[in-house]
């Protein structure tokens, strides 16, 4: 089942004439790696990761979060961590286990 769209035109996010306020990127392709970006519609991201040892294997733990506004206006905020455990987010609006 479909659901129906939503789209305030008066409101300013989700806006495909968003501009990049704030951008960095550190990644050389040697395993670790660190970036994030802010747009001028509310959105923004962050991740870094670094290559660990787990055992006697190597893998790239990532941390990050990312922020974005919803159709309610309000600002929404995902902190996740993926590594030998999984995937794990948490935020205030996700459920909890």
């Amino acid at each position: 089942m479909a659901f129906p769209q939503y789209h305030n035109k008066a409101t300013h996010f989700d806006s495909p004439s968003a501009t990049i306020l704030r951008q960095e990127n550190n990644n050389i392709g040697l395993g670790d790696y660190q970036f994030l970006y802010q747009t001028s519609d509310g959105i923004s991201r962050e991740e870094k990761a670094e290559l660990r040892t787990v055992g006697s294997n190597q893998a790239v733990v990532v941390q990050g979060s990312y922020s974005y506004i919803g159709v309610d206006g309000v600002t929404y905020t995902v902190n996740y961590v993926a590594d030998e455990n999984g995937y794990r987010a948490v935020g205030s609006h996700i459920p909890k286990n």
